[in-house]
């Protein structure tokens, strides 16, 4: 499943990179062209602001530092780009902006109907007389938390 935003989606600029305006993914790399293999995960860069995966890779590659589109800073890696790209170490000199992907999945959630969150559940058989919702103990739990094994009525878990 990808789970990058659709380019129809009504989003403001904080979710698109500066440098190339792709919108920024939490989905791993796939393969590019040239050897490159395409990610657009938010990482952020020295200065603090944040640009696509792909393009600090492509301007290392090129440049050997990453000039900054929103202030002209230079970042540079703490190790040889060489090997900063060759042992695939990139979100170790630039982490990724995780507010940023939390925004994204919230984006995807909205626009898709809680896609993301309803992976995590599974419809359960008739509840058992003493397993009551989670949330509000007094309706039968219907659904199970995969991730924290919680039960919850169809009310609480829709709201």
């Amino acid at each position: 499943m990808d789970f990058t935003i659709p380019s129809n989606a009504n989003m403001n600029n904080k979710l698109l990179c500066g440098s190339c305006s792709k919108i920024f993914s939490f989905k791993e790399k796939t393969p590019g062209f040239h050897g490159l293999r395409k990610s657009y995960v938010p990482l952020i860069l020295n200065c603090g602001h944040t640009v696509c995966e792909f393009c600090i890779e492509s301007s290392l590659r090129e440049r050997g530092k990453v000039i900054c589109p929103d202030c002209c800073k230079v970042s540079v890696c703490s190790q040889p780009v060489e090997n900063v790209i060759k042992d695939h170490q990139m979100r170790m000199e630039f982490p990724p902006n995780v507010y940023l992907i939390g925004e994204i999945a919230t984006s995807f959630n909205n626009k898709f109907g809680n896609t993301l969150s309803s992976t995590l559940l599974t419809q359960q058989g008739p509840a058992k007389k003493e397993e009551l919702c989670y949330e509000c103990s007094q309706v039968a739990a219907k659904l199970k938390c995969e991730q924290c094994s919680d039960r919850f009525c169809d009310v609480c878990f829709k709201s």
